[in-house]
C-alpha cells in the first residue's frame, strides 16, 4: 500500500489557521475545527502531525490531549505558544506535545518542528501512524472488546456483560490482535501506550 503524503493538520483557533501560517511550507496543510477531524485526517496510513494553539484555552487543549491519549490514539502534536518559558515547555511536554514552537510563527522554525514531528510519527513499526492505521481497521465491536480487555476485564466477564458467548469474545479478541499485528493484548497495550 502506498502511503499518502505527510500532512500537518491545523486545529483552527482564533490565532492559528491556514491564513496565519507562513507561505511556501514544505508539507501539505489541512485545517480542521475539532480533534475528531484531526484524528480522522491522520488515520489510515496518513502520516503527519497536528498543530495546536497552546495558549488559547490551554486547559481544554491539555484535557483533549489526555482524553485522546487515554483512548490509545497517539498523535504527534506541535504546540504553538507565545511565551516559550521553561514552565510552558514542561507543561507542553507533560501534556503530550512532541514539539513546541513560538508565536509569531517563523517559517524555518515551524518547518523544522513539523518535519521532526512527522519523522517521529512515521519512525518504526509501532510508530503513531502505524498504530492509528491499525486501530482504524478494527470494527466497533472489536474496539469495544479490546478496550474492555485493556481495562482488565476477562473473557467470561466481557461475555456476560455483552450477553454473548465466550467463544464470540475469543473470536473478536483474536481478530483484533491480528489486525493490531500483536500476539496478545499485552502487546497491543504496549503499542497504544508507549511513550
Amino acid at each position: 500500500m502506498v502511503a499518502a503524503r505527510p500532512i500537518a493538520v491545523v486545529l483552527k483557533s482564533d490565532r492559528l489557521s491556514l491564513a496565519t501560517l507562513p507561505d511556501a511550507l514544505p508539507f501539505q496543510l489541512v485545517e480542521v475545527d475539532t480533534w475528531e477531524e484531526a484524528i480522522d485526517r491522520l488515520s489510515r496510513f496518513r502520516a503527519g502531525c497536528c498543530l495546536v494553539d497552546f495558549d488559547t484555552h490551554r486547559d481544554d487543549v491539555i484535557g483533549e490531549i489526555a482524553r485522546i491519549s487515554s483512548s490509545g490514539i497517539r498523535l504527534s502534536i506541535v504546540a504553538c505558544c507565545t511565551n516559550m518559558s521553561p514552565a510552558d515547555i514542561r507543561q507542553a511536554i507533560r501534556a503530550g506535545c512532541f514539539e513546541l514552537t513560538g508565536f509569531p510563527l517563523d517559517h524555518e522554525a515551524l518547518s523544522l518542528s513539523v518535519q521532526r514531528a512527522i519523522e517521529h510519527d512515521t519512525n518504526g513499526i509501532d510508530s503513531p501512524c502505524e498504530v492509528r492505521s491499525r486501530l482504524s481497521t478494527l470494527t466497533p465491536r472489536e474496539r469495544e472488546i479490546m478496550n474492555m480487555f485493556l481495562e482488565g476485564a476477562n473473557t467470561k466477564g466481557i461475555a456476560k456483560r455483552l450477553s454473548v458467548t465466550k467463544q464470540t469474545i475469543d473470536k473478536h479478541r483474536k481478530s483484533a490482535c491480528e489486525k493490531m499485528q500483536a500476539p496478545n493484548f499485552i502487546r497491543v497495550a504496549c503499542q497504544l501506550y508507549r511513550a
